[in-house]
This record gives structure tokens, C-alpha cells and sequence, in this order.
């Protein structure tokens, strides 16, 4: 099986085939510690977006407004976190942000995430 450590402090990424990722309980609690974070998850739970486009559909559906900077930030924090992916869509020649997991199973007696 092979591991590699991602950018955050502890999670790493086991396996080629199973396509399941652990982290620790305290990088996913680190990167969901805003709401702005979890609401893109829920705006992107159905479909894949640019960040302009994630930008606009956060500040018409939420009452605290953000800059796109802030929500490109957000963005690319779930995307190191394996939360997201971040892809080129060909049709739209645009880059896109996706969910890639639909599910987190958290095991609160070890304190170990995987993302399925």
C-alpha cells in the first residue's frame, strides 16, 4: 500500500485502487472551521463550478457576503484537504471545482477521517 503525506499535518492518501482517504479529526475539524467552507460543499454537492461561478451562487444564497477572494481561498483549502477536485472542463475552458467525496466517516474513538 503506498502513502503520501499531503500538505496538511497529518492526513495521508492510502491506496491506488480503493480510492479512500484518512485524515486526522483535527485537519478536517481545521478545514471546515468556517461556515464559508461548509456551504461550499453544499453548493457544489450536485455540480461542478468555476470559482466565479461558486462566488456568485454563495453571495445570492447566503446573507454574509464574500469576496472572491475569499471564496477562491476556500476553495483550494478543500481542494488540499481532498475534499474537492480541481479540474479543467474542456467545454466550458474553464477551470471547475467538483465534490469528490460524497461521504466522511468519522471514527471519534481514534480520531481517524476517511473520505468515501
Amino acid at each position: 500500500m503506498t502513502s503520501r503525506v499531503l500538505p496538511l499535518t497529518h492526513m495521508t492518501w492510502l491506496g491506488s485502487c480503493d480510492m479512500t482517504y484518512e485524515m486526522d479529526f483535527s485537519d478536517l475539524a481545521w478545514a471546515l472551521r468556517s461556515n464559508v467552507s461548509i456551504r461550499l460543499l453544499q453548493i457544489l454537492i450536485d455540480t461542478e463550478l468555476s470559482s466565479i461561478d461558486a462566488y456568485r451562487k454563495y453571495n445570492e444564497q447566503f446573507s454574509d457576503k464574500k469576496h472572491r477572494e475569499s471564496i477562491h481561498r476556500d476553495l483550494e483549502l478543500l481542494v488540499t484537504c481532498e475534499m474537492l477536485e480541481k479540474k479543467y472542463n474542456e467545454k466550458r475552458k474553464e477551470i471547475v471545482y467538483a465534490l469528490k467525496y460524497p461521504e466522511l466517516k468519522i471514527n471519534l474513538r481514534s480520531g481517524e477521517v476517511s473520505m468515501i
